[in-house]
């Protein structure tokens, strides 16, 4: 089950509509219309749940990148797998792992 979280990429004010957005996968920017549609039609009372959840809902750790939609980290790329592995190619690029440099012959 995913963790709700604020924001630290996408905020205007406290990340929660980002946070929200996020977790929902959908629009920062639909979310925040309707928090500010909900907030004009239901007398403000938006307001209020907003800024509770400012207050409850924690700020996303940094390591977890984009709001920590998952509990395991991104693989990483192959570029990066070949940095590591000191391989490079003719043009001084690093090779991917398991590819094979290009020959003239």
């Amino acid at each position: 089950m995913r963790k709700l979280y604020r924001s630290q990429e996408d905020k205007i004010a406290g990340g929660v509509c980002g946070g929200l957005a996020e977790h929902l996968d959908v629009d920062a920017n639909l979310v925040r219309l309707a928090v500010v549609a909900g907030t004009v039609l239901g007398a403000g009372v938006l307001v209020v749940v907003y800024v509770a959840a400012w207050l409850l809902v924690p700020q996303a750790p940094a390591t977890l990148g984009w709001a920590g939609a998952t509990d395991t980290p991104p693989a990483p790329a192959a570029t990066e797998k070949s940095e590591k592995s000191g391989q490079t190619g003719e043009t001084g690029q690093p090779v991917a792992a398991g590819a094979q440099p290009a020959s003239d012959s």
